[in-house]
């Protein structure tokens, strides 16, 4: 069995209100995205980075100097899913091999995420990160009234990685006419009929989309090491 991973990185960094896609922004020197190719290559035997297309050249680069051997950059889509889409083309996999997927700007994953993924994945073919949702969540339909309040008990938030039997995902993607619409892949696996097994995450494997999240992340790289709390 192989363990490969997809790591989608095509952000504009609109959010972030800067003069480059978001996870080229150095965090303590270093883009984000190389970060996160570093966490993420110790558990795969290969790393593809789909990114936006005028970028590919550059990332490489940056992935040379790390010297990370086992990563290699392609071009992404205009999607997720269409990013997600041209790294399962890169693979030819056996019955029995995995992917993890796993975001650019999420570079604090750690060990134990990345180990229980893997190990979910071969025994449930399907598996995301989540945490226990802190604040209580509501619903609208319209943006100005409420339609719900769900019970914040059996709330979640989606973090990423989400891992699969690589040829799972494939006959999703390939079978769902409307897959562009899901945000994640654990959205289309349910939508399909899968079951999704839980992951627990952690509170700093946080998504670096804005400058406050810029300044999060610079304070938990102060912080001790191990960062998986």
């Amino acid at each position: 069995m192989k363990v490969y991973a997809g790591i989608v990185a095509g952000g504009s960094g609109s959010r972030m209100g800067a003069d480059m896609p978001k996870q080229y922004i150095p965090l303590a020197g270093t883009p984000i995205l190389v970060h996160t190719a570093r966490a993420v290559s110790k558990f795969a035997d290969a790393v593809y980075i789909a990114c936006p297309e005028s970028f590919v050249e550059h990332t490489a680069g940056l992935i040379r100097e790390a010297g990370l051997k086992n990563v290699t950059v392609i071009s992404g889509g205009s999607t997720r899913m269409e990013s997600i889409q041209h790294i399962l083309d890169e693979i030819s996999p056996e019955d029995d091999d995995i992917i993890i997927t796993h975001d650019g700007v999420r570079p604090f994953v750690c060990e134990r995420i990345l180990t229980e993924n893997i190990e979910s994945a071969k025994k449930h073919l399907a598996c995301g990160t989540f945490i226990p949702a802190v604040d209580t969540m509501c619903q609208s339909d319209d943006g100005s009234f409420l339609t719900s309040v769900p019970d914040r008990n059996i709330m979640y938030n989606v973090q990423t990685p989400q891992t699969f039997n690589i040829n799972l995902l494939k006959k999703m993607l390939s079978s769902c006419e409307d897959a562009e619409k899901f945000t994640d892949l654990c959205g289309l696996a349910i939508s399909m009929g899968e079951k999704v097994h839980m992951v627990m995450g952690e509170r700093n494997n946080i998504k670096i989309t804005t400058p406050v999240d810029l300044t999060i992340a610079e304070a938990i790289l102060k912080g001790d090491e191990d960062t998986c709390v």
